[in-house]
């Protein structure tokens, strides 16, 4: 009986142990020896960064003042948009959104403190990083 803590009792996560060979590709390595059940992986060839864009938002929301802004990602050089963020101080901070190719971030304008300076910046499954600009 195994009883170290995190051993999953279904056994190791294929998806997972897939997810990392295809990293390790990107690095340049592969493992000397492959298990049967994985495939052995290339490097990316994609070296093109997403994009996105956003709608101005509208005034808050008359119930709970909360602010929302949406917009859409899309990436022509690869397997898709992973992720997309959200800054409202011109690129010092970022928030995750919610979705990928169809986002949404929502927030609070009265913590915003002063400015708000509007960016979003998408990320493709190649590690690829928008390099943002206002209504981008």
């Amino acid at each position: 009986m195994d009883t170290r803590v995190g051993v999953d009792p279904n056994g190791p996560d294929l998806v997972l142990q897939q997810a990392t060979l295809n990293v390790f590709a990107d690095m340049g390595v592969q493992p000397a020896t492959m298990q049967p059940d994985l495939a052995a992986a290339t490097a990316s060839t994609d070296d093109v960064p997403p994009t996105s864009s956003f709608e101005a938002p509208a005034g808050p929301d008359p119930d709970s003042g909360m602010m929302t802004i949406s917009g859409t990602a899309s990436d022509a050089g690869g397997g898709g948009v992973a992720a997309v963020e959200v800054s409202l101080d011109g690129g010092v901070t970022w928030r995750p959104a919610l979705g990928r190719a169809i986002w949404s971030y929502e927030w609070d304008p009265d913590m915003a403190g002063g400015d708000v300076s509007i960016l979003s910046r998408a990320v493709d499954d190649s590690g690829n990083l928008e390099t943002p600009g206002e209504g981008d």
